[in-house]
């Protein structure tokens, strides 16, 4: 019995993952950086260390994913005038494109995750996972982020957790 929950929540995570990495694929990201993109869109010019602290990864893990992010186009890295430590990130033209465009994923993935769900047992599954999440202290552990498939594993798209 216990072994059928572990296995349902598996089989849901993995489908979940697997729609949205397809989704962000089509519009050249991995999964994580589209975080990583709202966030800069949402912030503004910012440092990488003002990124990692708010989406709680390490300084060398954001600067790996903003490397990345740079090598694809999505964003542009330029030393900090004030700081000759520190670098700003802030959007191109395409990652402003795209930023505008993951809202708009994200509501398609949340209409295909729910097809077939009246509102009533889509607030009851949502209510469920929330219940289920705590259970298993999601929020407690500072190395769970929302870069990562789960709490200390790497994703799929290359983006590595904090060691």
């Amino acid at each position: 019995m216990a072994d059928d929950l572990n296995q349902a929540i598996i089989r849901a995570a993995r489908a979940h993952r697997n729609a949205a990495a397809t989704m962000l694929a089509e519009h050249g990201l991995y999964p994580g950086q589209e975080q990583v993109l709202l966030l800069v869109t949402t912030m503004g010019t910012s440092t990488q260390a003002a990124l990692a602290q708010a989406l709680r990864v390490e300084a060398p893990t954001m600067a790996k994913i903003v490397r990345r992010m740079v090598d694809s186009g999505f964003l542009q890295r330029t030393p900090s005038p004030t700081d000759a430590r520190a670098w700003q990130v802030s959007l191109t033209p395409a990652g402003r494109r795209t930023s505008a465009r993951i809202t708009e994923l994200w509501d398609d993935l949340e209409r295909r995750t729910g097809a077939g769900l009246s509102s009533a047992e889509r607030q009851q599954l949502d209510q469920l996972l929330e219940r289920v999440a705590g259970n298993l202290g999601a929020g407690q552990d500072p190395s769970c982020h929302p870069l990562g498939d789960a709490c200390g594993a790497p994703n799929e798209g290359g983006v590595i957790r904090e060691s």
